[in-house]
Order: C-alpha cells, then structure tokens, then sequence
C-alpha cells in the first residue's frame, strides 16, 4: 500500500491518499482510497500555484526527521515556484493509530513493491536511504543507472559545490565518476588496540592480528569477550561489507580472508545463542571504535575496578587505530547513517531543477551548522532545566560546518559538567583538553582511509549470520558454512530484483 500525502506541514498530515501507481508500474495495488484530514483547514492554509512545479519525495513512512520536516515545510512556504509532495510506500500507524514496527517480511514486502514501481518509472523525483526499510536496497538502485549524476547541478551552485564539500568523501562515493548521492554526515568504523598489545603500526593484516593475539597474556579478551559468537559479532560481522561487490554483483565469501576470520572465531568457546558474561578487567587486544567527530582523537580507557577514567591522545601513540584485520590491511572504513538523496533519471529536466532546488539546502554551511550538533533539553532531580549537546551524529560533509563544529568542540562549547555513571558508580576522569593537532590527526586518519561501505541487505545479513552461528555452535565444519555462504550469497545477489 502506497500512501500519498501532499500537504505543507508533514507533522499535520492534513490530506492523506492511499494510491497504488498505474498499471504500467506493475505495483500489486492499483486501486485508490482518499482519506480526509481531521485538520482540514490547513490543507486550505497557503494554497499553491498550479503552475508550481510538483516534486514527490518518496519515504518509507511518516517522518519522524524534525530536520527533514522543517526542510521540506521551508521550501513549501517560500515563494520558489515548486512545491514538494511526498509519498510514503507503507504508514508506521495501525488503524487505531497507535505507532508499531515492522517484521522483516514486511519490510522485504514493501521494499519489494518500492524498487518495482521505481523501476517501472513510476512518480518518485526524490529518492534516498529513507525511501526504505532496508537503506541497501538505495544503494542497489544507483547500479541499476536510476538516478542523475548531481555533479552537474553543482558545477553552477554558487554555494554547494565540489569546493565546498569533502572531497574525498565525494570520490569515495561516486560510480564511474558519476555522482548519484551525498552523505549528509559520515564517519569512520575502524578497530583500536593499546599499543603495548598491538604494537603501533596502524592497519593490520589478518596474520599480524592473529600473531599478537597469540602474544596476549592469558585470560585476555576480545572487547572484553571470549565467546566465539560476540568475536564474530565485533571483528567478522562489522567488516562483512569487504566481501561483497556490489558493482559486480559478486561475493567472496569463499575467500582466504573470511576463511581466516571465521577459523579463528570458531576456536573459541559457543554460548550457543545466549548472552555471554562480559570481562571489563580481563586484557583486551581489541575494541571496535567508531570515530564521529574530532573529539575521538582522545580515547578514554575506564578501570571497571575504581571506577576511574583515564584519557590518552592517539597521537602520542599509547593507543593505535588497527582496522578490522584484512589481508591487504585496508581494514578501516568510511560509512553514514544519512545517505542523502537522489533525483530520478525518469523526471523531465524541470523536476530535475527543482529536485536539486530541495536536495541542495542539505549540504548549506548553515544547515549543516545547526544539523550537525544535536541539541537536548531535560530537567533534572531538582527541576532545573538542563541542555545537552549530541556531536555523535557524524563529521559534517559541508567544509566550513565541520571546520566550525570541530572548533566549538575543541573550545569546549559542548562539553558538560554533569557527572557521568557506570553499574550504578560515579566515574571519576581528569579530561585532557583537545588541541588542534588532535583535529589534524583526525583529519589525517579519515584522508587516509579508501573504503566507503554501505549496509549489505538485509537477506544477505541474515544468510551470513545464520550460517555462521550454525557453524559456531558446531552444526556444521567452517568449510560447509563457507560453502553454503558462498553459494546462497551467489544466487541471492545475482537474482535480486
């Protein structure tokens, strides 16, 4: 079920249309439901030109983005000529609307019917990762030759341009030179190790993690588990990316890599599916660390016996940044929680214009400046008003938003002085101050890194995870989990869609 919404205030929901595409999509619904708003006089509230140009952003659901609903209510009450309407391929809603979830067949389902009108040239302008449940099923589009290369939009923006955006994150996005989408923010995956266990040579080869593995002393950890399924969880499943091409529609599944990765999860210990005991005191050679903002050039190491924090400097060496072992040791990667948007190739050239006109505003210094840092309001025990600052949400693609976010961190704007707990104690820390030479480390290290990754589909996830655990738990030998992998990874991304 497609549901239609055409409105200037996506919060109000003021008309609401349950529509299928026409026959020549081939969507499974084809006819039409009209649903009229409670709030029916908004919908008369700035009433539009007709010779507006009409945009439809495709979503998955009723937005819950503040972001995403401000922008699109700004560029519908300003006077710019275009207007966007937005099309929702489900409603998180049940009839008594109440909000509720969606099981992974259902999101399959819709998923389904979505690329199928989409491919069918149905009447989505805007696409992105937010048109689905499943954000891999975008990235499937943009081989499939669906969308505009925005290069050519930003050859005359005067404001968003290759200039003002990351470089480097641009390239690392593009297909064949063409650029189909922009990542609003983006940060780094990437495995840290105290270097007197790892040593200090950042980006390890499998053999190299395997050999200081074997030097730890006894007792010691990975991410404070011995458990052959959390291993897996922390250093095989966070890389599965690596193993799949989704250019090429290919997999390597069966490689020496994934071999070696799971052969040493499998000489661990099984909890057979249940949560396992964690060791906050045993020695650690690794801990995934994910690298938001220039704030993580400062690693905080937590004693779980006095409760005491002590900070580090990456750059001075106590702590390296290995990467997820692989054999060519490019084992960091470069991913984003906000894939952005993209302009269909099926919409006239006017659409297309106006599509950039909408899609722009999201890469401006100041939306990036005010987007980027999240900011949280709450009372606390003795009813005063508190604020919190998120900068968590990812290095800002715009130039001058993540320059100025990266300086308001560094002078401390966003810092707090409430205490921090842990299991119920107070953690004592004495903070080191971040400097600019932190930021250039950081800086560094993001340059550095080559590989952009994007969420394997969920199908894919769940043939991976099933046989592995199988494996693990001892139903079967690593090379018939290989085997299987390989084989049903093959068919599936061959055969999808």
């Amino acid at each position: 079920m497609i549901i239609k919404m055409k409105s200037l205030a996506l919060a109000l929901a003021v008309c609401t249309i349950f529509t299928g595409c026409s026959d020549k999509t081939g969507s499974s619904s084809s006819s039409s439901e009209k649903v009229q708003s409670d709030t029916d006089t908004a919908a008369q509230e700035n009433a539009v030109n007709k010779e507006d140009i009409v945009i439809t952003l495709g979503l998955l659901s009723e937005p819950e983005d503040e972001g995403l609903i401000k922008a699109i209510d700004d560029f519908n009450n300003a006077d710019n000529g275009c207007r966007i309407e937005t099309e929702y391929m489900s409603s998180r809603y049940d009839e008594d609307g109440v909000i509720h979830g969606y099981t992974n067949e259902e999101i399959k389902n819709i998923d389904f019917n979505t690329l199928q009108m989409i491919l069918n040239d149905c009447s989505l302008d805007i696409i992105g990762g937010g048109t689905f449940g499943d954000s891999a099923k975008y990235e499937l589009l943009k081989q499939k030759g669906a969308f505009v290369d925005l290069y050519k939009f930003m050859e005359n923006d005067p404001e968003v341009n290759t200039s003002a955006l990351d470089k480097h994150i641009l390239e690392l996005n593009e297909f064949d030179g063409k650029l189909y989408s922009i990542p609003q923010y983006y940060d780094v995956h990437t495995v840290i190790s105290k270097s007197e266990y790892g040593g200090t040579e950042q980006n390890w080869s499998i053999s190299e993690f395997i050999d200081h593995w074997n030097a730890m002393p006894e007792g010691s950890t990975i991410e404070g588990s011995n458990c052959a399924e959390y291993i897996f969880y922390n250093l095989l499943r966070e890389n599965l990316p690596s193993f799949v091409d989704e250019k090429n529609t290919k997999v390597s599944f069966d490689s020496e890599d994934f071999r070696k990765m799971l052969e040493f999860c499998k000489q661990f210990p099984s909890n057979n599916g249940q949560k396992a005991d964690y060791d906050y005191t045993a020695p650690r050679l690794t801990s995934n660390y994910c690298i938001k903002n220039v704030g993580a050039a400062i690693y905080t190491e937590t004693n779980y016996q006095t409760y005491e924090q002590k900070q580090y400097r990456l750059r001075d060496g106590d702590y390296t940044l290995v990467g997820y072992p692989t054999s060519d040791g490019s084992g960091a990667y470069l991913s984003t929680d906000y894939p952005g948007w993209s302009i269909s190739a099926a919409s006239s050239d006017e659409k297309q214009e106006a599509a950039w006109k909408f899609i722009r505003q999201f890469y401006t210094e100041e939306y990036q400046t005010e987007n980027g840092v999240m900011e949280n309001v709450y009372i606390d025990d003795n009813g005063s008003k508190k604020i919190y600052y998120s900068t968590d949400i990812g290095f800002c693609i715009n130039n001058a938003a993540r320059k100025k976010i990266a300086e308001n961190i560094v002078s401390g704007m966003y810092d707090s002085e409430e205490p921090v707990y842990s299991q119920g104690h107070e953690i004592t820390i004495d903070k080191l101050k971040l400097d600019e030479k932190d930021c250039e480390f950081i800086e560094n290290y993001v340059n550095s890194i080559d590989r952009w990754d994007t969420r394997i589909d969920r199908e894919l996830w769940w043939i991976v995870n099933d046989e592995v655990l199988t494996c693990l738990g001892g139903g079967q030998s690593v090379d018939s989990a290989i085997n299987m992998i390989q084989n049903r990874a093959s068919l599936w991304v061959s055969e999808r869609y």
